[in-house]
């Protein structure tokens, strides 16, 4: 069927919902997302307002889809993302930092991958899983937003 723009722009149209549902919380099964554009980190940088200090740090944020059936069916959905953002601790070449204390999140991310291994590189996460990931939901003023928290092996 052709899109016709001036049946389009004379439709009549019912109240339209303004949040989307997102994954209930619970330990749900998830892979990463294929899309290498997702390997490129964000820079944070602000002040906070408890505090007042100034921050600057990177961070990726990873899609994951859920491939546990049960929120899916709950959602009434076949895909159903939720983000994993990893804090990145960064040397002043960009390189990761592996020492104590530093890249924990992303430790944690590749052990639960198998991948925490020599020679290991980000794109390794392209496309892997599947791991067990914690969701959390934050409940906010622009709405519900659900994040990965915590991630293990299966």
């Amino acid at each position: 069927m052709a899109f016709d723009p001036d049946k389009f722009m004379n439709s009549a149209a019912a109240p339209m919902p303004t949040q989307m549902q997102v994954c209930p919380e619970g330990e749900w099964l998830f892979t990463i997302d294929t899309d290498p554009k997702q390997l490129t980190p964000k820079n944070i940088s602000g002040v906070s307002q408890r505090t007042g200090n100034a921050y600057n740090f990177h961070q990726l944020e990873l899609m994951c889809w859920c491939q546990s059936p049960e929120p899916k069916q709950k959602l009434g959905r076949e895909k159903l993302g939720v983000r994993l953002r990893i804090n990145l601790d960064l040397d002043e070449n960009g390189g990761l930092i592996v020492a104590d204390d530093k890249n924990v999140a992303l430790g944690r991310l590749r052990t639960a991958l198998d991948q925490n291994t020599p020679d290991w590189t980000p794109k390794a996460l392209l496309g892997a899983g599947p791991f067990r990931g914690m969701v959390k939901v934050n409940d906010t003023d622009s709405g519900k937003f659900a994040d990965i928290t915590r991630v293990t092996k299966m």
